[in-house]
């Protein structure tokens, strides 16, 4: 059964945690408080360190003080190494990957000419490899693991470009090649395997980046019985996704934003799959960069191991050849890249096709999968919905509903398609505002086309 550590956080913490943060309210004040917290101890950390220069007998001599200054001095500023030039860990290579060329993503109706789609693109799946580091220290939302006084990062995660969650927050910052962050002060295990992502709260990162690892792990004979960290801020549907998969009935730490753990011995699996989660031009409020169509990785064998595992934990539904039509409404869940024809492609689809018309946020992990598992063709706007195809057979026909704008590409969904077997085609209309994150925008679907899409 997996375990909740929450006995070693204050009364404050453990109320929200257990009751306030199922609300939008207190979630939204949460994040008001982080964006002046991570600041403020940033301050007094180089406060600290300037009145322990200036006055060091005091500081030797005043209890006290001493204390509250190395509490609050906990953190770091250390240089960003990437895992291939980092020397002091044991890697064991499970899967060598590969790279192989695919075709590029493709429309049902012609997009604009300022979208250049690539006719070919170089898939790579990558390596998968077992890291065994020795007092090493996680950071909750992102990869970094500090070990001998360096941030080690995968080869994957490119520091001039990405920003991973810890960063979006305020909790570290990342410039120059270093990392500098203002924590609290670790947490302690004897050994752990970190299961801690960039971008855990995005339901395709997490399905098809976290889940796969905790399946690897339970591969590897050597690692059996150990407990796994895990990001405790994502989507209470997340967490029932990961009890779902943990078979082995591994003990679950949980690790907030801002809560380093320390780890006698620390295994960490390499990303199976990757996907940048923040770029840092759009982060730094820059124009918008399209990136190469093969930044988005994924490996075969690590999504064919969430499918096998899934389809023995959820039996079938029996709905053969089952077409699936994914509806994302605007109102009841708040969702930004929202089609604002919504309603008038839900319509047509009632009354004019034979599809079924679902709403997977609803449903729970067993019932997503098999109901995912036999499909046969799925019409689902872009969105982390469309992940759930991880759980379908291969050769199921997916029509994808997106928006075009300057700076857009198709290659994510393209290249997941293709890793999992799946034959994907793009209907793909006009944003209809210029406000907020350009990946983010509403836009609206022509009916001509999807109609023609789906007698096709």
């Amino acid at each position: 059964m997996a375990l909740e550590l929450f006995a070693d956080l204050p009364i404050y913490r453990r109320v929200y945690r257990r009751y306030l943060r199922r609300f939008a309210f207190f979630r939204a004040l949460k994040r008001c408080a982080l964006a002046v917290y991570f600041p403020t101890r940033r301050l007094t950390n180089r406060l600290a360190a300037r009145w322990r220069s200036a006055h060091p007998r005091l500081y030797d001599r005043w209890t006290g003080v001493r204390w509250w200054l190395i509490y609050y001095r906990r953190g770091g500023n250390f240089a960003l190494v990437p895992l291939s030039v980092f020397g002091s860990v044991k890697r064991t290579t499970l899967d060598p990957g590969f790279t192989e060329t695919i075709p590029g993503p493709q429309f049902v109706n012609a997009p604009p000419p300022y979208i250049t789609a690539p006719k070919r693109v170089q898939l790579h799946h990558p390596t998968l490899e077992i890291c065994e580091y020795r007092d090493a220290t996680v950071l909750p939302g992102s990869n970094l693991i500090i070990a001998d006084a360096k941030a080690v990062h995968s080869d994957f995660f490119i520091p001039e470009r990405d920003v991973c969650h810890s960063e979006r927050v305020g909790a570290m910052r990342v410039g120059n090649g270093r990392i500098k962050y203002a924590l609290d002060p670790p947490r302690r295990v004897d050994a752990a395997i970190s299961l801690l992502g960039q971008c855990a709260g995005n339901y395709a990162h997490f399905l098809t980046e976290v889940v796969p690892r905790l399946l690897i792990a339970d591969s590897v004979s050597s690692l059996k019985g150990l407990p796994v960290i895990l990001d405790a801020w994502i989507d209470p549907a997340h967490r029932n996704l990961i009890d779902l998969f943990n078979t082995e009935n591994r003990r679950i730490i949980e690790s907030w934003i801002g809560q380093p753990l320390f780890c006698r011995r620390l295994i960490d699996v390499s990303p199976c799959s990757y996907a940048p989660p923040e770029y840092r031009d759009v982060f730094e409020g820059k124009d918008f960069k399209t990136p190469p169509p093969d930044v988005y990785c994924f490996n075969r064998r690590a999504l064919a191991l969430v499918r096998e595992r899934a389809h023995d934990l959820a039996p079938a539904a029996g709905w053969v050849g089952r077409k699936l039509y994914i509806s994302r409404k605007i109102a009841p869940h708040g969702n930004a890249r929202s089609i604002v024809n919504v309603s008038q492609i839900d319509e047509m689809f009632r009354e004019k096709t034979d599809f079924d018309l679902i709403e997977p946020g609803a449903l729970l992990p067993q019932d997503q999968i098999a109901l995912f598992r036999e499909a046969r063709v799925v019409v689902a706007p872009a969105g982390a919905a469309l992940a759930n195809l991880v759980f379908t057979e291969p050769g199921c026909k997916v029509i994808c509903l997106a928006a075009h704008f300057k700076g857009a590409e198709y290659n994510y969904w393209s290249n997941l398609m293709e890793t999992l077997g799946h034959n994907i085609r793009f209907v793909v209309g006009p944003q209809t505002s210029q406000d907020g994150h350009p990946l983010h925008r509403n836009y609206r679907i022509p009916m001509g086309a999807l109609y023609e899409a789906i007698q096709s």
